[in-house]
C-alpha cells in the first residue's frame, strides 16, 4: 500500500471512530477498500446492503449473498484465528459478530449479568485478546464482552487493552476477584460510549470517560476512593449512571 493510501485508510478509519453507526462512512471506507483489491470492501459493501432488508425467518439475497462471501473470505481474512471465528455460516453469533463487514464485537467467556455479575466460575477462554487485537482483522473492532474466570485471567485483559489501545465504543469486564487500579484503563480507550465493569473490587483511579453515555460499575465493594473518582469525573454527555 502506498503512503497515500494508508494516510487516507487511517484517515476513513479514524472517521469511522469518531462515527460509528454513520452508513455513509462505512460506504465510502468499503469503496475505498474495493479499489485495493481488498476483500473487507466487498464484505461491508454486502452487509451494509443486508442491513436495510427486513428481518424475518427467511434470509433474504443480500443477506445470503454476504454469508456467502463471508464463508469464501473468513479463512483468508482471520487465517490463525478461524479456530475461533464460531460459525463461519452465522457471522452474527458469538464469540466474533461481524457487523458492517468487520468484525465489530467479541464476547468471550459466560454471558454477563447484571443482576448476578460475578456468577458461576466459567472455563477458561481459548482466545485471549492478546492474540486477538493485534491480528488484522480486529483493526475496526468495535465492543468488547469478556468474562473472567480468576484474577490472571483479568490482569491479562487489562494489560492487552492497555498495551494495544483498539477503538472499542463499547466495553463490558466481568471478573472474579480484585481488577485493582483502572487508571491506565480510561486512557487506553478515550472513544468508550458505554461501559460495564464487574468484580468483586477495583479502584477507579483518575476516572475520565469524555463520551461515555451509558456507565454501570459493580464492585461488590465500592472504596471510598472510588465513589470521590464518580464524583469528581466530568460527564460532558452521561445518559445514565449505575
Amino acid at each position: 500500500m502506498e503512503p497515500a493510501q494508508i494516510e487516507q485508510r487511517t484517515a476513513l478509519e479514524a472517521r469511522i471512530a469518531e462515527e460509528p453507526e454513520d452508513p455513509v462512512a462505512w460506504q465510502v471506507y468499503a469503496d475505498f477498500l474495493q479499489r485495493l483489491g481488498d476483500p473487507a470492501g466487498e464484505l461491508i459493501a454486502l452487509q451494509l446492503a443486508a442491513a436495510k432488508d427486513p428481518v424475518g425467518k427467511a434470509r433474504t439475497p443480500a443477506q445470503r449473498a454476504f454469508t456467502k462471501a463471508f464463508t469464501k473470505y473468513a479463512p483468508r481474512l482471520l487465517g490463525s484465528l478461524i479456530e475461533h471465528g464460531g460459525n463461519l455460516k452465522d457471522p452474527s453469533a458469538p464469540p466474533m459478530i461481524w457487523r458492517n463487514g468487520v468484525l465489530r464485537r467479541v464476547e468471550l467467556g459466560a454471558a454477563p449479568s447484571h443482576t448476578d455479575p460475578i456468577g458461576q466460575r466459567p472455563q477458561p477462554q481459548a482466545l485471549h485478546l492478546s492474540a486477538l487485537l493485534p491480528h488484522p482483522t480486529a483493526s475496526m473492532l468495535g465492543e468488547v464482552a469478556i468474562r473472567c474466570p480468576d484474577r490472571a485471567d483479568a490482569a491479562s485483559v487489562l494489560s492487552s487493552l492497555v498495551a494495544f489501545r483498539p477503538r472499542l465504543i463499547e466495553l463490558e469486564l466481568f471478573a472474579r476477584g480484585e481488577l485493582g487500579d483502572l487508571s491506565e484503563l480510561w486512557d487506553a480507550l478515550p472513544n468508550l460510549r458505554r461501559v460495564t465493569i464487574g468484580a468483586h473490587t477495583f479502584e477507579l483511579g483518575e476516572l475520565e470517560l469524555p463520551r461515555a453515555r451509558r456507565v454501570a460499575l459493580l464492585p461488590l465493594t465500592l472504596s471510598p476512593g472510588s465513589m470521590r473518582a464518580i464524583a469528581a469525573a466530568p460527564w460532558p454527555v452521561l445518559e445514565r449512571l449505575e
